[in-house]
């Protein structure tokens, strides 16, 4: 159920831009999981690209998890750029 799927992708992406205590990113995180178009996009995205996601996800929160904050800050940046180059190509 890809509503179900967004309903976690939002609440870990809100989790972590809370620890970061970043307020941009804490906005940027609300703002993007309320457009519509993120919504139909994502819903287009193949199993695989979600398995992916949660894989990287996972990995972060890990990297977090055993303060490896300079780790979790990489896995962060090429988490966003492989979802953006994958949610661009539809």
């Amino acid at each position: 159920n890809v509503q179900k799927i967004m309903q976690i992708d939002k609440k870990i992406h809100l989790t972590i831009a809370a620890f970061s205590q970043d307020p941009i990113l804490i906005s940027f995180e609300e703002a993007i999981h309320n457009v519509d178009s993120y919504f139909e996009r994502f819903n287009k995205l193949n199993d695989k690209s979600i398995q992916k996601n949660f894989e990287d996800i996972n990995q972060i929160v890990f990297a977090i998890s055993n303060g490896a904050a300079n780790k979790a800050d990489e896995l962060s940046r090429e988490h966003v750029q492989k979802f953006n180059k994958a949610f661009l190509s539809i």
